[in-house]
């Protein structure tokens, strides 16, 4: 199924925790939802019974659409997870959709964001780095280090890492 779906929108539609746990596990686990893949997840179930879905959400191009139980005033709410969040941070609430009011957007994020190509909130990676032969080690003094002094590599390896870094907003 994943070579002959490789770009297409998957909705899932399901109130039933064990089925959408089954869902994101298997879907992770066989790989079936790649980059290209726009998954939906629509459900009446609130926010606090889909923790279990963070890998799913912040992994994959994915969001939730939440629709109220009550018709009269029938309200759905559209979440995204971005990824290198914590499993117990609050979704971004994206866009907002009432029988009053059409779509409206509620952040900067559009529809099925390009989540991978940057990073929103700037996480911090640790990076091993290894002196050779493109690379050399220097103790710098620090004040905000423990000891006063912080171990820095420079060269060529480190500019290009830098300048990744920029490009993706990570520290």
């Amino acid at each position: 199924l994943r070579q002959v779906s490789w770009c297409v929108t998957v909705v899932v539609v399901s109130d039933d925790p064990p089925f959408l746990a089954a869902f994101a596990e298997w879907s992770l686990k066989g790989r079936l939802l790649v980059w290209s893949t726009r998954l939906l997840v629509v459900t009446r179930l609130p926010l606090s019974e889909l923790q279990h879905l963070h890998n799913l959400f912040s992994m994959t191009n994915s969001m939730l659409l939440s629709v109220g139980k009550n018709i009269p005033s029938l309200r759905c709410v559209l979440y995204a997870k971005m990824p290198f969040t914590q499993p117990n941070s609050q979704p971004l609430r994206v866009a907002l959709w009432t029988y009053e009011e059409d779509l409206t957007f509620r952040s900067h994020i559009p529809l099925f964001p390009d989540k991978f190509s940057k990073f929103s909130h700037r996480p911090t990676f640790i990076v091993p780095m290894i002196e050779g032969g493109l690379t050399t080690s220097v103790w710098q003094e620090s004040e905000s280090e423990p000891g006063g002094k912080n171990l820095i590599f420079l060269g060529p390896l480190t500019r290009v890492l830098d300048y990744v870094s920029q490009g993706l907003n990570f520290s």
